[in-house]
């Protein structure tokens, strides 16, 4: 499965990691991040293994629901089916859970 042509949501490869961005707007995610001119308002890093993906977000927070649709189609392009967040806030660490919808 392809990603979506406009998105709020790009997925880069790395070495058995990927970085993952949010953006207010869409975009095309086939885009070279060199010439990405949208700012993001999220930035995390995703490691998938199986049907389970682990997020470490080292900036901003995925808030509206088109940005959630976007994610969860790009997960679910990974074979994705749950999702381990762990987001740092007010100098904690907090550990979520939820699962990947099916066809957003």
């Amino acid at each position: 499965m392809t990603s979506p042509i406009n998105s709020k949501v790009r997925l880069d490869p790395l070495s058995n990691v990927f970085d993952l961005r949010v953006y207010a707007e869409s975009g095309d995610p086939a885009t070279p991040l060199a010439e990405e001119m949208r700012p993001p308002v999220l930035v995390a890093r995703v490691t998938i293994a199986g049907h389970i993906a682990e997020v470490t977000t080292t900036k901003g927070k995925l808030g509206d629901d088109i940005a959630w649709r976007d994610f969860d189609r790009t997960m679910a392009s990974k074979g994705v089916t749950e999702l381990h967040w762990q987001r740092h806030k007010n100098g904690k660490v907090l550990q979520k859970k939820r699962q990947i919808r099916g066809n957003p």
